[in-house]
């Protein structure tokens, strides 16, 4: 179908959602309207697809779905533009590929070629004779649109038997658009996922009371051990294992997988039968005169049925937030599920036993850093010199019962499934704990062992709805570490922070995880720095670095160097980060399903505090380098930008010799250092007065024998659109997009929600749009100003705008 959703995610797919289906979805990002999407049955596992070829003169949705025999392939296509010879190029590839892939398929949507016309449009018959040359039959023959042209088509290929499929054209039905419905009967038996089997514990039920005494009892008898910190923590383990198997033992249960929405109940289902009978029976009845009375019926049972389902909606968000008792937590979750911007946890098509599917995930990201590791040239090691003027930082401080509590308080509590409690039970009993975490986190400081907390259960999320599922690189991994390692990991950092302030380690150029330092104070710095040369009629080229995996290919000997080195660590300290980076294990978790655990040989970990922290002091030396070839540069985390300001009469020498120059370095750098630079993905832009601009002529750089890169007029730096003459058009234009659609959308579910509720609402999703980096725009424009404006009084007036709507309703 053509959709006409201008976003994948809006309260539109959350109703389809929370009526049991589900959507596959390739919204239209650069002209007004939707796009193709199919909507089908929850019960039913359909996979989105993608093709090597990009199509240009139709849009397409695509997925698979398992049949008792084989696939069968559901494809949507939307045809825009005159038919053109083009057109069917790539209807042939598209043929093509489909036919090779699986002995079944159906082709639908609007093509918008007048078939009825094919015997005197020569194109028409060709697409016609080019279907046949694949082996497709048409099945609509009938008039799809009120014009009287048969606009929409479905085509159907089998190669082993004749499909069973009817197919009509209802008229009358065409409610909301100028296109009439077309329905198709296909008979085929899809794959479909009813239940699945789950492991859980009944804490609703568990004596909270008699739980508490004997975990007492245990952390007694743990701050009595005489023990290492990893002993001490696999007794606790198993002391607190024991104790919950005792009081909420794991249970096995059956649970339907249909995501259906919660405020489903009978009498809305009742409500729904009464709306299918009257549908069917004004369908079905001949008599002209009843057909009306009785369309007028079914049209009356569709409000009272939509008007129910929003009564219901609210009744149900309601108790959510009252039950909550104040908990914004649980609102965001009622409004992401109104909104459908919840993430997607689609996985590939589970084989039968799923562990092989979770053992291939760990092994694919495992790999993957290791062909990284090994495609890299053998490069020499950079040579370090340990100055005598630092002062050695060689022993960890014991935290005390007042840090600990203040950092719980901070960093809240989650938990991963490797931790001794479940999150519930750990929330409520951690006055209970504080003690022995207190014993171990010194423990741990005090040997320099962080043993027992450095497994990481990594969960793959997809990137994107629209990719394909069945692809691994297509996921993320998303780490989850347990609850004390990281509790470890804050006291370290604080420690670590107090020795790089006292020494003055930091990288002045280095903006990220670091206080008073945020994507807003270097983009500003950038900024300022380009406008100061703009003013001194200065041209300034920015190169936007770009790393492959960059926190998963350092090398832990030379972090540890770099660390004995250059920042004075060691003794126990250098012995903790030793303990706490070798010797790191992962394994993938698919619910209870887990693969084998491998270990990692490279990296800092992802998730963790300390992780983004470690990489700053590995990548510290390359500010350096690039400043001695007369460049400057600024960094947040990986994301690295390289400036350098020139005259328009040296434009030449300034980028075709010392830009490559600068990029060799890097490069060799980056070799010494084990990270992998993407060439193809880093980005050129000029920036300056327009005046200047003029003046220049080279239009691109050879960075290296295999790379030549073009500039572009606008890039995206940390979420913020720099373009050339620094009038930020192009960042408003997408903001007002952002916070408009935004808008609308929270407008769509105002019944759901109170006044107060909106407004927080309209202030997290939309306000906060507008403070991001809202210290670029000093000096803007009046223009820019008034853009700006207009989103400010949007989000002002929509909460006094829905009240008015409320009352009005009332």
């Amino acid at each position: 179908m053509d959709s006409w959703f201008n976003e994948s995610c809006n309260p539109a797919t959350a109703i389809i959602k929370s009526l049991g289906y589900s959507i596959i979805h390739n919204f239209r990002k650069e002209k007004k309207g939707g796009g193709t999407a199919l909507i089908f049955k929850s019960s039913f596992r359909l996979s989105p697809i993608s093709f090597s070829h990009t199509f240009t003169t139709f849009e397409i949705t695509a997925a698979t779905s398992k049949t008792e025999q084989s696939k069968f392939i559901f494809v949507v296509v939307y045809r825009t533009g005159p038919l053109s010879s083009k057109f069917l190029q790539e209807l042939d590839v598209l043929l093509a590929d489909l036919c090779s892939q699986v002995d079944a398929f159906i082709l639908s949507g609007d093509f918008n070629i007048h078939f009825e016309l094919s015997s005197t449009n020569r194109m028409i018959n060709q697409a016609l004779e080019l279907m046949h040359s694949y082996g497709l039959k048409k099945l609509v023959d009938s008039p799809t649109h009120i014009s009287g042209a048969a606009l929409d088509q479905i085509f159907v290929f089998s190669l082993k038997e004749q499909l069973s499929c009817s197919v009509r054209v209802e008229p009358e039905n065409s409610l909301i658009s100028d296109h009439f419905p077309v329905y198709c009967d296909l008979k085929i038996a899809l794959a479909t996922k009813y239940y699945k089997k789950i492991q859980h514990r009944n804490l609703k039920d568990l004596n909270k009371t008699e739980f508490q005494l004997q975990l007492d009892n245990i952390v007694t008898q743990s701050l009595e051990l005489q023990d290492t910190f990893e002993r001490t923590l696999s007794i606790l383990h198993t002391e607190t294992s024991t104790i919950l198997d005792d009081f909420a033992p794991l249970q096995e249960k059956t649970v339907c997988v249909v995501d259906t929405a919660p405020w489903f109940d009978s009498e809305y289902r009742e409500k729904r039968k009464e709306r299918r009978r009257a549908e069917k029976k004004w369908k079905n009845e001949k008599n002209i005169t009843r057909k009306c009375h009785l369309k007028r019926i079914h049209r009356e049972h569709c409000i009272a049925t939509t008007r129910l389902a929003n009564q219901k909606k609210k009744l149900h968000v309601n108790r959510m937030i009252v039950n909550s008792n104040g908990n914004p937590r649980v609102l965001y979750q009622q409004v992401n599920r109104a909104l459908d911007r919840k993430q997607s946890k689609m996985l590939p098509e589970v084989p039968e036993n799923i562990e092989e599917l979770a053992k291939s995930f760990n092994e694919f990201f495992v790999d993957k850093i290791a062909k990284i590791r090994q495609d890299m040239p053998i490069c020499t090691l950079p040579s370090m010199q340990q100055s005598d003027d630092l002062k050695h930082f060689t022993e960890f401080e014991p935290v005390t019962n007042e840090e600990l509590e203040e950092m719980i308080q901070d960093a809240g509590i989650k938990t991963s499934p490797n931790d001794l409690l479940p999150h519930q039970l750990y929330k409520e009993n951690i006055d209970i704990l504080k003690p022995v975490l207190l014993k171990l986190i010194n423990l741990s400081l005090s040997t320099g062992n962080v043993e027992g907390v450095k497994l990481a259960d990594i969960i793959p999320l997809l990137k994107d709805d629209s990719l394909d599922p069945n692809v691994l690189k297509n996921y993320r991994p998303v780490s989850n570490l347990c609850f004390l390692g990281k509790l470890i990991e804050r006291v370290v950092l604080k420690r670590l922070n107090e020795h790089l302030n006292k020494q003055g380690l930091h990288c002045p150029e280095q903006y990220a995880y670091k206080k008073d330092h945020s994507t807003e104070t270097l983009l500003i710095k950038i900024t300022n720095d380009l406008l100061i040369a703009a003013d001194e009629k200065s041209a300034t080229v920015v190169m936007l670095l770009d790393l492959s995996a960059a926190f998963d290919t350092v090398d832990h000997n030379l972090l540890l160097t770099i660390l004995e080195k250059e920042i004075g660590i060691g003794g126990t300290v250098l012995k903790w980060f030793r303990s706490f980076l070798t010797g790191r294990s992962q394994r993938i978790r698919l619910g209870r399903v887990t693969s084998d655990v491998i270990y990692i040989k490279f990296g800092v970990p992802q998730g963790s505090v300390l992780g983004p922290v470690l990489f700053n002091l590995y990548i510290r030396s390359i500010y350096s380098c690039v400043k001695r070839l007369g460049f400057n540069i600024l960094g947040y985390a990986d994301d690295h930008q390289i400036l350098k300001s020139f005259k328009a009469q040296s434009e030449s020498q300034t980028l075709n010799v010392q830009l490559q120059n600068c990029f060799a370095a890097i490069k060799r750098w980056m070799n010494q250092f084990f990270l992998q630079l993407n060439d193809s993905k880093t980005q050129l832009i000029v920036f300056g007065s327009q005046n200047v601009l003029n003046q220049l002529h080279i239009n691109g750089v050879q960075l290296n024998s295999s790379t030549t890169i073009r500039f572009v007029s606008t890039v995206k730096n940390l979420g913020f659109h720099m373009d050339s003459g620094l009038t930020f058009d192009k960042q408003v234009l997408e903001l007002k997009k952002r916070c408009f659609r935004t808008i609308r959308n929270i407008r769509k579910i105002k019944f759901l929600l109170d006044p107060s509720q909106i407004r927080t609402v309209v202030n997290s999703l939309v306000v906060s749009c507008l403070d991001y980096c809202n210290g670029l725009f000093y000096g803007a424009n009046e223009k820019i100003i008034h853009q700006l404006q207009l989103i400010q009084n949007s989000a002002s007036r929509i909460d006094v705008i829905l009240i008015m709507m409320m009352k009005k309703n009332k």
